[in-house]
């Protein structure tokens, strides 16, 4: 897998589509919860472009997920980071990947959104 040779912790996350209820699985950087190892959250940069990726929208529309991370699959239950959750997930995402403040700045036309992963029991 692409994270052994890039270090960074990848996720496989499986969500249906937002308008067509496809299923589509998408290759994702988990940003890691020191305070819940169960969560992890996915930072909605795309990249630093004006739109926002479509993973997005689908776990908008349709918050349940498979996610396959760290050798494990199960499902989990997304919800949109604010407040604190927010800043301190953001600076675990910056710690993360180095790319992400860049992105940032190339940003101005939104927000970027992070999803909180939690895993259902």
């Amino acid at each position: 897998m692409t994270s052994v040779m890039t270090g960074l912790p990848l996720v496989m996350v499986t969500c249906k589509g937002a308008k067509s209820g496809v299923e589509r699985t998408s290759p994702l950087l988990a940003i890691r919860d020191p305070v819940d190892s169960g969560r992890f959250a996915l930072v909605a940069t795309n990249w630093g472009r004006s739109r926002y990726p479509a993973w997005y929208h689908n776990l908008k529309a349709h918050p349940r997920a498979r996610c396959a991370f760290e050798g494990r699959v199960g499902h989990y239950d997304a919800h949109e980071a604010a407040g604190e959750e927010y800043g301190r997930f953001w600076d675990y995402a910056a710690g993360t990947y180095v790319g992400y403040p860049s992105y940032k700045g190339r940003i101005s036309s939104r927000r970027i959104p992070i999803m909180v992963m939690t895993p259902v029991e």
